[in-house]
């Protein structure tokens, strides 16, 4: 299937829609079923858009109420990423991320009714304690020297750990990095709640003096972020 179909991203915001592709174009209409795909609503987040699963062909999908700009997939991470999403198995690591903490519960990902799926029972217990200490966020970076980038610099900053403490206080490790944009300007964090979200608190990548600025999404529900302040 993969050899015959390429999956594609609707996204941005209404006044200019963009697409995104991991393969050649395709032909489809939004909303309606065609000989070649159908665009349906991202079902983790409203503001993710559409995805579609399209049958190659020479031709860029156009949507019915806007016409599209094409774009490389590296704009739909970047997108992404200012919401706050992680994905794919380089983001969200087997064996080192908690579902809660990648925001699932809030992306319509876990089923708290469900039982009899691997790690459910702390995920459920985690859930009902209501008391989440990490969770993935966006982050943004101040300019980074182009001296400082190499070609596998993107990949290579994932992973690595990131440090933070208000000023002239010792500082602690809070989480790490899960992802970088192309250019630099953005990226996402597995991150402690009670120093992302304190502005007095300062956070750079360890060994550096690169340092980031988390911010909280306005998707969030509100109790997000201020468990530990009931626990």
């Amino acid at each position: 299937v993969s050899d015959e179909c390429s999956v594609w991203a609707r996204f941005g915001t209404v006044s200019e829609p963009t697409v995104s592709s991991t393969a050649s174009p395709t032909v489809s209409y939004s909303g309606h079923k065609s000989s070649s795909g159908v665009w349906v609503p991202d079902p983790r987040l409203a503001a993710l858009g559409y995805r579609g699963i399209f049958s190659d062909s020479p031709h860029q999908p156009p949507v019915a109420e806007a016409p599209l700009t094409e774009v490389a997939e590296t704009a739909f991470n970047e997108w992404r990423y200012r919401l706050g999403v992680a994905e794919g198995c380089q983001e969200l690591r087997s064996g080192e991320t908690l579902p809660l903490e990648a925001n699932l519960g809030g992306l319509n990902a876990v089923n708290f009714r469900k039982g009899c799926y691997i790690g459910q029972e702390l995920t459920a217990r985690t859930h009902f304690r209501g008391v989440i200490r990490k969770r993935i966020m966006p982050v943004s970076i101040p300019k980074v020297e182009a001296d400082d980038i190499s070609p596998h610099a993107t990949s290579a900053w994932s992973g690595n750990e990131i440090v933070a403490g208000k000023a002239g206080a010792k500082e602690r490790k809070v989480g790490r990095f899960m992802g970088v944009s192309e250019d630099f300007n953005s990226g996402i964090a597995l991150l402690r709640l009670k120093q992302a979200l304190d502005p007095d608190v300062r956070h750079r990548i360890i060994d550096s003096d690169q340092s980031l600025t988390p911010h909280r999404p306005t998707w969030w529900p509100e109790a997000w972020g201020h468990e530990e302040d009931e626990a």
